[in-house]
């Protein structure tokens, strides 16, 4: 409980505070301690009968008491201060930085999380019904990258080169445009997150979607192909079915949480540090092109961005768009899979879950870093047959997506969407 007059041990953390220019007050230091944000005094024994007794700031309170007060204010929450303490490197207690990261994936909701027993596939028949009637889908391509991609196009054709490079069509073995819609993408992603792992027919699609005017995608061919084309490498990190599993397969929030809960805390920093790393240099990217564009010169930044549209590094540029102003204690990176939107066409820049400032997503969205889903039963990880696609249902005119001038089938079982597609009316 605070008091009219500081203890001595706190009043050397509230000039110390303030010898740095910044205003703590006792009760600052008693919240802070309330949320195990800053540790408390350390006893140095009584003075004698009726004389009280000692204490003394730990050690690493004077760094913390400083970090804790230049980043603390309105709205922000305990676990915002915990992990931007945690990414500055300073003593946060590890309890504090693990219940964070914890809490962080918390926040991360699908439809039916609160019927766990439900069967598997009536599960994801829910959630396709849930993402129709409610309109959600995903943001395949922010506004900031499709104009990017537009700028670049019309000032190579003004230079007399065909656009997109027709050298590409002869790196894929099924070019044509993309045919997956945002609500697909919304079932892909939340199927993800409870399953943990993504079919290779779902992945390829995507990266077409997520790249809609290239006319021909190599490396989503190379995910269409990779049975065939690496079969000892296939069998190594394929399912029977054709599903990637990028961790256990299981639930992938649960993963989060074990990780959070068990990785050392210098991995954990070292992957926050990069994320954040990736996602300014992904701005950092986005502003040299578009100088280049007003320029009408296209250079350096310009090519750096068309290596890598088709590649990993282009998705980390769509995930920083599509999380602008994200929370504190979000993850400095979210995945395309994440940041969904309720009634947004193809391009659309707004989108919850990182974009939504401190509130909470709508219940029942798709909220996680995952790239993975594999339907498996709850008694143990027995390949489950498909999800539904999203096209099986009536779709409003900005779901549609231009059909390809033949099928195209990822080499393998032949599970996907596809399997189950009929005619939009």
């Amino acid at each position: 409980m605070s008091t009219d007059t500081p203890s001595a041990a706190d009043q050397l953390l509230l000039d110390h505070a303030r010898l740095n220019g910044l205003d703590v007050t006792e009760k600052n230091l008693e919240v802070w301690r309330s949320r195990r944000l800053l540790p408390g005094n350390i006893s140095g024994g009584g003075l004698g009968r009726g004389k009280g007794s000692t204490s003394s700031p730990a050690p690493e309170s004077f760094d913390l008491v400083l970090g804790l007060a230049r980043h603390a204010g309105r709205g922000k929450r305990p676990t915002d201060l915990a992990l931007l303490l945690f990414a500055e490197g300073l003593p946060v207690p590890e309890q504090t930085v693990r219940a964070a990261f914890t809490a962080a994936v918390d926040t991360l909701t699908v439809h039916g999380d609160d019927e766990p027993d439900t069967d598997p596939d009536q599960r994801l028949d829910d959630l396709a019904d849930h993402i129709a009637d409610a309109g959600l889908t995903v943001t395949l391509v922010p506004a900031r990258a499709r104009r990017i991609d537009e700028g670049i196009a019309r000032l190579a054709r003004a230079a007399g080169h065909t656009w997109p490079p027709p050298e590409l069509t002869a790196l894929d073995k099924n070019p044509g445009a993309p045919t997956a819609t945002p609500k697909d993408a919304a079932l892909a992603a939340a199927a993800a997150a409870i399953n943990g792992t993504m079919s290779l027919e779902d992945i390829s699609d995507l990266l077409r979607a997520m790249n809609p005017t290239a006319t021909a995608n190599p490396i989503a061919s190379l995910v269409e192909t990779t049975r065939n084309d690496g079969p000892e490498f296939a069998d190594a990190v394929l399912t029977e079915d054709n599903h990637l599993a990028l961790g256990p397969v299981r639930d992938a929030r649960e993963h989060l949480r074990d990780l959070a809960a068990t990785a050392p805390l210098q991995d954990l920093a070292r992957t926050w540090k990069t994320a954040a790393g990736v996602r300014q240099w992904a701005l950092d990217l986005c502003d040299r092109v578009e100088e280049e564009l007003a320029t009408g010169q296209l250079g350096e930044a310009a090519l750096e961005w068309m290596n890598g549209r088709y590649a990993m590094a282009g998705l980390a540029v769509l995930s920083t768009l599509k999380e602008r102003d994200r929370p504190p204690s979000s993850t400095p990176s979210t995945p395309w899979c994440c940041s969904t939107s309720s009634g947004s066409s193809t391009g659309s820049t707004g989108s919850f879950p990182a974009a939504s400032g401190t509130s909470s997503p709508p219940r029942g969205c798709c909220r996680h870093p995952s790239a993975s889903s594999s339907r498996t039963s709850s008694a143990g990880t027995r390949p489950l047959p498909n999800r539904r696609s999203m096209s099986d249902r009536p779709r409003s005119v900005e779901d549609e997506a231009p059909d390809r001038t033949g099928p195209r089938r990822t080499e393998g079982a032949g599970h996907g969407r596809d399997q189950h597609r009929a005619t939009a009316p």
